[in-house]
Order: C-alpha cells, then structure tokens, then sequence
C-alpha cells in the first residue's frame, strides 16, 4: 500500500468516525494511539459511549494499564463489565483476572474461576486451557485426574498449549504406536498456531512436515461441580524447599519452582507479546533502548495476564513473603545467541540529593525472582560479580535475591548480569517486588 492510499484510508476512516459511526471511532482511536494520544482517547471514549464493545473493553485496558491515561482501577473494571455486557468476548477473560487481583472489585477468586467455567461449558478453549493448568496446581495432586480431562478438552477444541502438552507427553512416554501418532499429530496443530513458539521450533517438526498426521479427538467429559469445589481457593501447591547459597546478599534456589508444562505456558503465553527490552532511565524517567540489555521481552499487563499467570505470582507471594500487591508486573525475556544483559543492579539509585522520584513515588524494589523457564542452551548463567557466583537453573526453577541492606540502602553485592547465550535460545521470567503497593507512573500530561 502507497503513503497515498494509506492516507486515503486514514482519510475514509475519519470521515465515518465523524458521523457517528462507532466502529471508525474505535478504528481511529487505535490508530492514533502512536500519533496523538489525546485524540485516540476522545475518539475512543465516543465509541465507548455510543456503546461499541471493542472500545469499551480497551477503555477497560488502558484505565487497568495505565496506557494513555492514569490508572484508575475502578473505571478499568466498569467499563471491562460494559464491554462483557456489550458481548465483547475478550473482556470476560479479562474481567476474571480483574476480579481475581482485587483490581478495580473487592478480590473475589471463586468468582473469577465461575466466569471461567462459564466460558469453559461454552467449549471456549483458552477457558479449558487455564482451568485445566489450575486445577493441575491444587495441593497434594488431588486436581489431576481432572486437569488432564480439562487438557483433553481444550486440545479438542484447538488450544494449542494444550495441544503441546498433550504432545510431549505421549511422545516421551513408551506408549504403544498409536500414542505416539497422536502426540505427533497435537505437535503440528500446536506449531501451526503462532501462539506456540516452543512447539514451532521443536526438532521434530521438520521431520513431520513431510508426512500426514491427524488428532483424533480425546474423550472429555469435565466434571465441572467438582472443578468448582476445586477451585474454590487460590491453588498453591506444596512448594519444594528453598536451598540458600551462603552468600550475602541472600539468595535463594527454589527447585521445581514451576513444572516443566508450566513453564511451557508461561512461554507460550509471553511470545506473542515480545519486543526489544528497555531498561529505566533514571534521568529520562521513561523505558529506553539501551545496547547493554539486548534481549526480547514482555510483560503481563492487565490486558494478557491470565489466572494461571496470576496463580504463579501468589506462588511467588508465598515463597518470597511479600504482599502481592507489592509486585511489579511479571516479565518474561527470550534471549538468543549472543544476548545479554551486562551488570546491573535492580535497585533504584538515589540522585545527588539522597532521593529518587521512583523510590518516593511506588517504593524501592528490595527483592527480585526469577523462573528459570527451559533448558539446552549454553551459557546464559546469572553472574552475582561480586559474589563470583553464576547460577543457571534448571527449567521450572525459582531463584530471589536481595536488593537492598536491612537499613533499606541500596546493596552493592547484588551487583548482577545476565551472561551471553553461546548457544541456543534462553527463556527467564523476572519480577520485581517493591517495599510497598506497586502502582505503575502516571502517564505524563
């Protein structure tokens, strides 16, 4: 398309959007997002307001994400049941993570888990995929039988982290031919969705490509009363024991942290959302470029952090003692050949003064975790330099560390890198925890 049929587009657009019509409204508030951000919130609040589903749930997104306006928690969730109210689809899904973290609502876990066994009766994959994840995670494994029926179910309906699941456990078990067939055929479903990297770039699909492999559906029939009685509570399973090294700052290895199938989701649910990583610069006071951190990233916002996500961070609540309003939002970072992130530390240093506005305005980040999400890649440790310590994980493994003293001061020890990958592909999710509730900046006027 020419600069001239674009602009002739953009032209049609705006001509429909100032008649009224809430599509082009919606249409031109999105487009404008990147050019002039008071003009695509005017445009999409009028949509919002003649009642278009779309515009009322990204309403319901930027007031949660606090993108192109402040966070204001309470018109976030208003508008996210609007727009489910509206039969936009995707605020359901959202709504539940809202009404599970207490955003917006007073928490409420078991009525976010009913919202998703709604959509789950109503064959929606994405809602059997997470159901079937969290009930896996319920203490003492009284949820599996369930969860695989739950799996089963979701791969029928074509969730493809589902699908892969399934795949690698019938290609690693010595099952007979058949299973095997089957576990093949749920790896090129998975691969043909672009939401599953892992799967796109398993060995063993180019070797499939040349044959023919058809899933046959699973039989699944979810008991959903008990899924419910379940689910009532936030599972958080038997966590393994925590092995500290004798260092100082402390740090501590959590093994088995996640399972190897959650650790697969986590991937599969960041990738679509990766970008270049940014770092903060302090006196810019915004997210930049910078050539010292070259990896790909993303975070779980509002808008793509599920109930399973959700789940893991009050796992991470539990292990690191910490409130899980005084999280940051969960990243997830791809590292491929040759990138790093060269020494840092994740602490906010004071100005010249003594102060940081960051520090004052949400609190200083005292504790970091990291999930150690795979395995098969060559170098990649985290270096503690000063420590003369690497750690490199197994996949599913936790690890925190300590970024300030007991006084509350910066520590220097925690002094950290991300080495180089000299092989392969590395997946690390990371998480900042602050000494008090985390609110991301306000957008600037």
């Amino acid at each position: 398309m020419t600069e001239q049929d674009s602009q002739a587009r953009f032209d049609a657009i705006v001509a429909r959007a100032q008649t009224g019509n809430a599509e082009a409204q919606y249409a031109l508030g999105m487009i404008l997002t990147r050019k002039n951000r008071t003009q695509a919130f005017a445009w999409m609040q009028k949509s919002a307001d003649a009642g278009y589903g779309q515009a009322l749930f990204m309403l319901g997104v930027w007031y949660g994400e606090a993108a192109l306006v402040t966070q204001q928690p309470d018109k976030s969730y208003q508008y996210l049941q609007k727009a489910s109210e509206a039969g936009f689809g995707p605020a359901d899904y959202v709504l539940a993570t809202a009404l599970a973290k207490g955003a917006g609502a007073t928490a409420d876990w078991a009525g976010a888990v009913s919202i998703m066994i709604n959509l789950a009766k109503k064959g929606e994959a994405k809602a059997l995929s997470q159901l079937a994840f969290l009930t896996a995670m319920v203490p003492g494994g009284a949820g599996k039988e369930d969860a695989d029926t739950l799996l089963m179910a979701a791969a029928n309906a074509g969730d493809p982290i589902s699908q892969y699941a399934l795949a690698r456990r019938l290609l690693g078990a010595d099952g007979p031919d058949q299973d095997k067939d089957q576990g093949k055929a749920l790896l090129m479903l998975a691969a043909k969705s672009e939401r599953h990297v892992l799967a796109a770039e398993d060995p063993l699909i180019k070797e499939l490509e040349a044959g023919e492999h058809v899933a046959k559906p699973f039989e699944a029939k979810p008991n959903w009363e008990k899924i419910s009685d379940l689910l009532k509570a936030l599972p958080i399973p038997d966590l393994a024991p925590r092995h500290d090294f004798e260092t100082n700052p402390l740090i501590g290895l959590i093994p088995g942290f996640l399972s190897e199938e959650e650790a697969d989701f986590v991937v599969a649910a960041a990738a679509p959302a990766l970008r270049p990583s940014q770092v903060v610069d302090h006196i810019q006071g915004k997210l930049v470029h910078r050539e010292y951190r070259t990896s790909s990233e993303m975070r779980f916002l509002l808008g793509n952090e599920d109930l399973v996500i959700h789940a893991i961070n009050a796992r991470i609540s539990k292990v690191t003692d910490e409130p899980i309003t005084h999280q940051e939002y969960q990243g997830v970072l791809r590292y491929e050949r040759g990138q790093e992130y060269k020494p840092h530390s994740d602490y906010f240093l004071p100005d010249l003064d003594g102060a940081n506005p960051e520090v004052e305005r949400a609190g200083q980040r005292i504790k970091t975790f990291l999930i150690y999400l795979n395995e098969g890649y060559q170098g990649g440790e985290t270096e503690f330099i000063k420590l003369a310590l690497k750690i490199k994980g197994r996949k599913g493994d936790g690890a925190m560390f300590i970024n300030v003293a007991s006084d509350g001061s910066p520590h220097s020890m925690s002094l950290h890198a991300g080495l180089p990958v000299t092989e392969g592909v590395k997946w690390l999710s990371t998480l900042w925890i602050r000494d008090r509730d985390y609110t991301p900046p306000p957008v600037p006027g």
